[in-house]
């Protein structure tokens, strides 16, 4: 699917996979058809995946408005919403900053994945 995931990298078969079951958003790989895993990832994105990953064995919690509405695509909106009511974002976080490994699995196992 991505022009610079190489099938002989060892995260090659998880991102397809991950891709494939709807866990990563088509639009991270607007840009031309490409992942680029060397880049770092936002708040935001990492926030889509995640509320997409828990939808695949959970109901995503139906939420109005949130801080977070102007901050981010009407694509992205429903899932950044979810995020805030799920607790993985809260008003003093900032969606564009850079999310470690550290807090990514830390709100990963908030959430059960």
């Amino acid at each position: 699917m991505f022009t610079d995931i190489i099938g002989h990298e060892w995260y090659a078969g998880a991102v397809e996979c991950a891709y494939a079951n709807g866990l990563i958003p088509p639009e991270l790989a607007e840009k031309g058809g490409r992942f680029y895993p060397d880049e770092k990832i936002t708040l935001c994105d990492f926030c889509v995946m995640a509320a997409l990953a828990y939808a695949s064995r959970n109901t995503l919690p139906k939420s109005g408005k949130c801080p977070f509405d102007s901050k981010c695509t009407d694509k992205k909106r429903p899932f950044i919403r979810a995020a805030y009511s799920l607790g993985l974002i809260s008003d003093g976080d900032v969606l564009s900053s850079e999310v470690t490994r550290l807090r990514a699995q830390k709100l990963s196992e908030k959430l059960g994945l």
